[in-house]
């Protein structure tokens, strides 16, 4: 069985209102916990092996899998399963309300009100096997791990593709696991020169991630014996660039879903930072188009190889506005950037996905949130809204107080007991491949 350790949640406690057979006490048990308006999916896996038990915790909507036990004790009517926090022992108390359910309390440590619970037993736990392997690629070898479903044959086949930065294929691994167990077949990687890939992504352009992410599809196709049409794309946030342009490499073939992936160039998606901040000072769009014209400048002193000098000179043209501080201009660098640095920024500054999206006609979906902090997901919507005005088949669905992540923020009053993913996160990216297919 694959389990991955995390961030340590606590200790569960399992009451005795009822009994349960020795057969149905391993295994899954699912449900939620809630409090108030808040809900959050959880999973706790029980193993038996020579008469002892061992457990760990998964947090769904959260992307929390494996948290292990230290201890799993077990009566004729109850259970106990204890797992360690930085804030102190948290019991879940849980009494049966039947031969397969329990009910019962979340508490904590820390002050705070308990949360109810309700779990069913569900059978056995998803046993789903890992084949790392290593693809040579055009930049060295490219290490990737690829999940099967359990039983029968993969609905569809889906490579998960980074955001910027260093990302391992870890960043990836839950998400894959999620869409393993719904009975798809699932390919993630490590990025160039990261873990056990060779290369620099820093001297590769989104073209040459995109090579890579088609590399390991055709990897996948080969394995799994899919058509192509069926093997698509997930990209988060910088991946919802390169997912298009994989696309393109597979001939148009195959569907993409963006997650907090931008529909603007990387140029105006660099502006957000300072627009949002103006937005939530209060700054109107004068003010707003007047940064904006700045930034731009600052984007040119890029293209240009380093001579920020009209940028420099306006922003201290304006640094004695009411508004400059919450401009964050002086956060945009004009010194210390390295050769390196220019070459990469400068070979994506002006990438549009826009036309590479029209170009495949390929199934697109979408899924934003309204607190995003990274990216100008209300430019994207309206972007991705008028592909679809356009006869594209591409579909956008923003989720309200989410953010970059794709983590709820709340309402603004109070901070999420859980920062869990929309409920229907997964579901709604499940539906939108099936629906894509059988088109």
């Amino acid at each position: 069985m694959l389990r991955k350790s995390g961030v340590l949640l606590g200790m569960l406690v399992l009451s005795p209102l009822g009994v349960v057979q020795a057969q149905e006490f391993a295994g899954a048990w699912m449900g939620e916990a809630s409090i108030d308006s808040e809900t959050t999916r959880i999973r706790v896996n029980i193993e038996e092996a020579d008469g002892s038990y061992s457990a760990d915790v998964d947090l769904l909507d959260i992307g929390v899998t494996g948290w292990p036990a230290i201890e799993v004790e077990r009566s004729d009517d109850g259970f106990v399963v204890t797992i360690p926090s930085d804030s102190g022992p948290q019991q879940l108390t849980l009494g049966y309300t039947g031969d397969t359910s329990v009910q019962g309390q979340w508490t904590e440590s820390r002050d705070m009100a308990p949360a109810s619970l309700q779990l069913e037993h569900t059978g056995a736990i998803a046993s789903l096997s890992e084949t790392r392997t290593s693809l040579p690629g055009p930049a060295g070898v490219l290490g990737v791990s690829v999940m099967l479903p359990q039983h029968g044959p993969a609905r569809a086949g889906v490579v998960f593709v980074h955001g910027s930065g260093s990302q391992p294929r870890d960043a990836s691994r839950f998400d894959a696991q999620m869409f393993a167990e719904a009975g798809f077949a699932t390919a993630f990687y490590d990025k160039r020169g990261v873990g056990e890939s060779d290369g620099d992504w820093l001297q590769a352009d989104f073209n040459d991630l995109a090579e890579d992410a088609a590399m390991v599809a055709a990897h996948l196709e080969a394995l799994t014996g899919l058509p192509p049409e069926r093997i698509g794309f997930v990209g988060t946030s910088q991946g919802g660039w390169i997912s298009p342009l994989a696309v393109a490499r597979r001939s148009g073939e195959g569907f993409v879903i963006s997650i907090a992936g931008p529909a603007t160039t990387p140029a105006e998606e660099g502006m957000w930072n300072a627009v949002l901040s103006l937005r939530q000072a209060g700054y109107g769009e004068a003010v707003e188009v007047q940064v904006r014209s700045i930034l731009e400048d600052w984007n040119n002193g890029v293209r240009s190889g380093g001579d920020f000098s009209v940028f420099e000179a306006r922003r201290a043209a304006v640094a004695n506005e009411p508004w400059f501080e919450a401009s964050l201009l002086m956060n945009y660098p004009t010194q210390d950037l390295s050769a390196e640095w220019f070459g990469w920024y400068q070979a994506v500054l002006d990438f549009d996905p826009v036309p590479v999206i029209r170009g495949n006609n390929a199934p697109f979906l979408s899924l934003m949130g309204d607190k995003d902090e990274e990216q100008p997901w209300d430019r994207s919507q309206q972007l991705f809204e008028r592909l679809n005005g356009q006869g594209h088949s591409v579909e956008v669905h923003v989720y309200e107080n989410v953010n970059h992540a794709m983590r709820q923020t709340g309402d603004g009053t109070q901070a999420p007991r859980w920062p869990s993913r929309p409920s229907d996160f997964y579901q709604r990216q499940f539906d939108f491949i099936d629906r894509a297919l059988s088109e």
